[in-house]
């Protein structure tokens, strides 16, 4: 019998695939680099083992992390993007498709500011690298905003100052994740404008996408049970935020009628796959409440021993293109964003008088959050005074079973014809709407 074990155990040994180091002869030069950039507030060290982890257990392989200054009040996204092209660029490259993107928080803001500019030849941007990317995995990235970036903002740069030598993070870079931000109104048109299809269908031809998105570890106690997303995340940002797939309406004529309600016609934009796991933001507490969604501990340099979620899902869709998800996690998000930009005629002169309201907001299946913004309470978050644009967040949860319920809207200002839509909003999902509305 002991003999039957042992040549069974020196079977497993003799087969068991062996990584090989990224300068290994066998490699013959072909190595994966793995690039990993981090988000606001962070560096290298966010990350813990993910690195090692990667290095030491898939073969040919190579991490480099691409690292920046959070705390430049004078530095925005695109910038950190700029800077990105630059550090690939001294990347050699060691084979087809030799890079792969990984991405928390801001960074996945980054990594895709990086590929828009890239593919339209943006100057500052070198277009040769984009055919090297592989692989997009972004690790709670607020691709639509973050409630944690208005707090900031709020708590840190209240004053209307540049530089503030308290705050870890810097103010473009807040200005930057706030929702209905510049940033943002701008990420909405390069993605959804219908120029920018030929992006959107490299996108999701030629790049393989991965949000994970983290979920803090009380889906299944008392506090989830009182109608805030704030439990729907991973404390920093919620769970609608951190997928690039999205609901997306248009109501774009201006030929309607103030007392007729427009059904507008949903579209689904999927450009990626999707995987929920355990885990915060960042570590709390050493990971007495949760660990952080990429904060990868030691033990997962032995795979038989890691037990992280957010490195098992990554490692799972690097190796072998398959998605691991809690199917527990889906099973409790009710949550839903409903982003609306409204675009005002000319000569408009209290824009700040613009409202959105919720006709149905005594619907019982819908529970509204009490954080709304609209342009009459947070006409400094919302409006583009410039241009015209109004842009207004409702934020809530879908109480039934079903997946996905309408919500109807009313756009009001004195000056403009009231415009009335009906638009599909869905539990865990961003739904994009732009319309415009005339004058009386």
């Amino acid at each position: 019998m002991k003999k039957l074990l042992l040549c069974g155990l020196l079977t497993i040994a003799l087969t068991t695939p062996k990584a090989l180091a990224a300068g290994d002869d066998s490699c013959d030069g072909k190595i994966q680099n793995n690039i990993i950039i981090h988000g606001i507030g962070g560096s290298k060290k966010s990350f813990g083992f993910m690195d090692r982890s990667l290095e030491k257990n898939i073969p040919c392989t190579k991490s480099h992390h691409f690292e920046y200054n959070t705390k430049s009040s004078q530095l925005s996204t695109v910038d950190f993007a700029k800077s990105l092209d630059s550090f690939l660029n001294n990347i050699p490259v060691t084979k087809e498709k030799d890079l792969n993107f990984i991405m928390h928080s801001q960074g996945g803001l980054v990594g895709l500011t990086y590929l828009f500019n890239t593919y339209n030849k943006t100057e500052g941007f070198s277009a040769e690298n984009l055919k090297r990317l592989n692989k997009f995995v972004s690790m709670s990235t607020p691709f639509w905003g973050s409630d944690f970036a208005m707090m900031g903002q709020s708590v840190f740069f209240n004053f209307n100052i540049d530089n503030n030598g308290i705050s870890p993070f810097g103010k473009n870079q807040l200005n930057d994740m706030k929702y209905g931000s510049q940033f943002f109104q701008g990420q909405i048109r390069n993605l959804f404008h219908p120029k920018n299809r030929g992006f959107l269908n490299y996108l999701k031809s030629e790049i393989k996408v991965l949000n994970i998105s983290g979920m803090a570890p009380f889906q299944n106690s008392f506090l989830s049970g009182i109608g805030s997303q704030f439990f729907e995340g991973d404390f920093i940002v919620n769970i609608p935020s951190m997928t690039l797939n999205t609901l997306n309406a248009m109501a774009g004529s201006l030929n309607y009628k103030e007392d007729l309600v427009q059904v507008l016609k949903t579209h689904k934009s999927e450009l990626g796959k999707q995987s929920y796991v355990i885990g915060t933001h960042i570590d709390v507490y050493a990971g007495t409440i949760g660990y952080g969604v990429v904060d990868t501990p030691e033990e997962c340099l032995e795979l038989s021993a890691c037990d992280h979620p957010g490195f098992n899902s990554l490692f799972s869709f690097l190796t072998k293109d398959v998605v691991l998800t809690d199917k527990e996690i889906t099973k409790v998000i009710k949550g839903f964003d409903l982003h609306v930009m409204v675009g005002f005629p000319k000569g408009i002169t209290k824009l700040s008088e613009a409202q959105i309201v919720v006709k149905n907001q005594e619907d019982k299946e819908i529970n509204l959050s009490n954080y709304r913004f609209n342009g009459n309470e947070h006409k400094n978050i919302s409006l583009d005074l410039d241009k015209g644009i109004g842009y207004f967040l409702i934020k809530g949860s879908l109480i039934s079973k079903l997946p996905s319920n309408s919500i109807e809207l009313e756009i009001r200002h004195p000056e403009i014809t009231t415009r009335r839509v009906v638009v599909e909003v869905e539990k865990g999902k961003a739904t994009i709407l732009r319309m415009i509305v005339r004058k009386k």
